[in-house]
């Protein structure tokens, strides 16, 4: 198996624009980047369409969070938080804007996208109790809608499945919600870099080890990575956790520890379906509308997280 032609092309196309690595702008840098990012896609990128987009400031014990609703032109089939990769260090509503419009169309859900807390500001707990404190605020204030309870689940891409993998576990732990899914598009979840997909796939493929090693230093500061189960979910008790469906990508550095993340899940008995898609990279979601494969993986896992939510009325 080969990396999609089509997505060294669109590399090669982004390249050219000359945005900064991140390691190299540094924090403010990088974040600006990966917003200039955003923004140049967007300008010829078509987006599915929803019913309506509404921002909104949501009050917690873990102070205010920005959020973004999106309403599906359909009757919704359930409720998603949604939390934003980017390594815990960048990315905002805006940068998975694309993300979020596709699975509210595609799977029929509302999605509520989390403008969570971002290290190095604000480092591990800060971003797994606003994205939990997030849950509970959705939970609470848009379930109900025409007189219907509907389905809750939690979803992310990288980072951001990381965090949904934290909500998922604190839902367990700390009296809720109930949860009928959780949604884990090449979550980022192994701070000890020990799978081998990190050496096999750690330089060349977009993402690389030095990257992910300054994500993780700056969302860590000085906890130790094996200390908490929120940290390193590999380590976490998995039972009673909600149904689940994992995406890897066979060039992806975070590869094998969600590959391993599902395995784990399975073997606690919670249900799991693992999609892996092997001639794709990471991040292939914000590829998608310019390479057919993701485009097509996207379909998938939206289909796939709303045969949950359907599952759980």
């Amino acid at each position: 198996m080969v990396v999609d032609p089509q997505v060294w092309a669109f590399r090669d196309r982004q390249s050219g624009q000359g945005f900064p690595g991140y390691v190299d702008a540094g924090v403010s840098g990088a974040r600006a980047s990966a917003r200039a990012i955003a923004r140049w896609r967007a300008g010829f990128t078509d987006f599915d369409p929803v019913a309506a987009v509404e921002d909104r400031e949501i009050s917690s014990t873990r102070g205010a969070i920005a959020i973004r609703v999106y309403r599906p032109t359909t009757p919704s089939t359930g409720v998603v938080t949604y939390f934003h990769g980017g390594g815990f260090v960048v990315g905002d509503l805006d940068t998975s804007e694309w993300h979020c419009r596709a699975l509210c169309a595609r799977s029929g859900a509302v999605v509520v996208s989390v403008d969570y807390a971002l290290a190095p500001e604000h480092p591990f707990p800060a971003a797994v109790h606003q994205a939990y404190a997030a849950v509970r605020w959705v939970a609470e204030n848009l379930t109900d809608v025409d007189g219907a309870t509907l389905p809750l689940a939690v979803a992310g891409d990288s980072a951001g499945a990381g965090l949904a993998t934290t909500s998922a576990i604190l839902a367990r732990d700390e009296g809720g919600p109930d949860l009928a899914a959780q949604l884990l598009v090449y979550p980022m979840l192994d701070p000890t870099m020990s799978c081998p997909s990190i050496v096999e796939n750690g330089e060349g493929y977009l993402l690389d080890r030095a990257t992910i090693e300054w994500f993780w230093a700056h969302y860590l500061g000085s906890t130790p990575p094996s200390t908490s189960p929120l940290a390193a979910p590999l380590g976490a008790r998995l039972d009673g956790l909600a149904p689940a469906v994992v995406v890897t990508a066979g060039f992806d550095p975070f590869r094998d520890e969600g590959e391993k993340y599902a395995e784990l899940l399975g073997e606690a008995g919670v249900p799991t379906r693992l999609l892996r898609y092997d001639s794709l990279v990471h991040g292939f979601m914000s590829w998608a509308p310019h390479v057919d494969a993701a485009q097509a993986a996207v379909s998938d896992l939206s289909a796939a997280l709303r045969d949950l939510l359907l599952a759980g009325r």
